[in-house]
């Protein structure tokens, strides 16, 4: 029988597509934070109505918004595979050049973003 031999960037490949939202937003967080960025997250909480996010405003806000030396990011992450709702995509578009969405697929654009800033 033939081995088969996996390399790297295939084993990064696969934990990519296997990592939570939750796993990715702790590593974009604290890559933001290695480069000097303030970060703010609104989370949800259990009511007994379910999960709510407690916001007024437009729904789609998006999950992270970070601010350094004077520049504003609203960053939309989501796990390998999935894309924003029409709402956090209309939260993007209304944020210009500061709104982006990432999922790990993105990881080095979103290396450059946080580091070029």
């Amino acid at each position: 029988m033939k081995q088969q031999i996996v390399t790297r960037a295939e084993l990064l490949a696969i934990e990519d597509r296997a990592m939570s939202e939750k796993g990715w937003q702790q590593e974009v967080i604290a890559y933001a934070h290695d480069h000097g960025w303030r970060v703010a997250h609104l989370r949800p909480a259990r009511t007994d109505r379910g999960w709510r996010t407690p916001m007024q405003g437009d729904p789609g806000f998006p999950d992270l918004v970070l601010a350094r030396d004077g520049e504003v990011l609203l960053i939309e992450l989501k796990k390998w595979g999935e894309h924003p709702s029409e709402e956090q995509l209309d939260w993007i578009m209304a944020a210009g050049g500061a709104g982006h969405w990432w999922s790990p697929k993105h990881r080095e654009l979103m290396k450059k973003v946080l580091e070029a800033l």
